[in-house]
């Protein structure tokens, strides 16, 4: 399931997204957050005080080609990125050094826990469907 807008985690404009170009990538994680069959990667950014979670889909196409096209395309060597080119993302109140996922609620789906380095916080934004927003807790 993929984060929307929501509690302590909004996503993020075009205004907001040139202020990721300051910043530092700080954690990685991987999981099948859309439940497609296919892992997911979860990059942390660092920004000042605050930071950027960016979520990039799996692309099933690099792991099971679905085409003629894309077979033929891996005959001749060019093979399909194993992420989709859009990327989800999305401004978190804290510097995402650390990144978990995990069912943490018991509910089935993964659920995403942020921290800070050195912080006290342990931010935890649940898991949800498209027409519900997740909460930090």
């Amino acid at each position: 399931m993929l984060p929307g807008n929501g509690q302590g985690m909004m996503a993020a404009d075009s205004s907001v997204l040139a202020g990721l170009g300051q910043s530092q990538p700080v954690s990685l994680a991987g999981a099948d957050l859309d439940r497609d069959g296919i892992d997911d990667l979860v990059v942390g950014y660092s920004a000042g005080t605050g930071g950027f979670i960016s979520i990039h889909r799996g692309n099933l196409d690099a792991f099971a080609p679905q085409s003629e096209a894309s077979f033929q395309a891996i005959a001749k060597g060019d093979f399909p990125s194993p992420f989709l080119p859009q990327a989800k993302t999305f401004s978190v109140p804290v510097s995402p050094d650390l990144i978990v996922l995990g069912d943490f609620t018991g509910h089935g789906h993964e659920d995403l826990a942020i921290a800070a380095k050195g912080g006290s916080i342990l931010s935890v934004i649940l898991a949800f469907n498209k027409a519900t927003p997740p909460s930090v807790n």
